[in-house]
């Protein structure tokens, strides 16, 4: 893993976890056009309950004197989307046992050079009225060191 590929890398990390690892409530009703997990807001045909993540902030450190290793700190966004409070509430926290248990597996945040995992906040921001989406903003970060 890169500094050039690092937000690309953990972009996909996530995505595959979270594909690999997070049931779709409507799995057999989903439009071929539509995303359980996309790595950025979707454009078309989006179908509720879905997840978006981004990279919102990155921090880089130098490592030491004379170096041009970096500690860097990602911090993400992972945004549930959902059609009622209690798919919200249920993808929420299978997303957070998710992420908490793979963070020190042998596939998990480890292997792919991530560390210091932490959730920062879990914002709610519900839009008003009913049939309207639900939603739950995490913010996460991460940890990678340059080598």
């Amino acid at each position: 893993m890169t500094r050039e590929t690092l937000i690309k890398d953990i972009l996909s990390f996530l995505k595959t976890e979270l594909l690999d690892n997070i049931d779709d409530p409507i799995a057999n009703k989903r439009s071929s056009k539509s995303l359980f997990v996309a790595t950025s807001y979707p454009q078309s045909d989006v179908q509720y309950p879905c997840i978006t993540l981004k990279c919102k902030n990155f921090v880089a450190k130098r490592a030491g004197m004379q170096t041009t290793l970096q500690d860097i700190t990602l911090s993400i966004e992972l945004r549930i989307w959902a059609r009622n409070q209690k798919e919200k509430d249920a993808i929420f926290a299978e997303v957070n046992d998710l992420l908490a248990r793979e963070q020190f597996t042998i596939n998990g945040s480890v292997n792919n050079d991530f560390h210091n995992f932490n959730v920062l906040s879990g914002i709610e921001i519900d839009e008003e009225g009913e049939n309207t989406p639900k939603s739950r903003i995490l913010q996460l970060n991460y940890q990678f060191y340059n080598i």
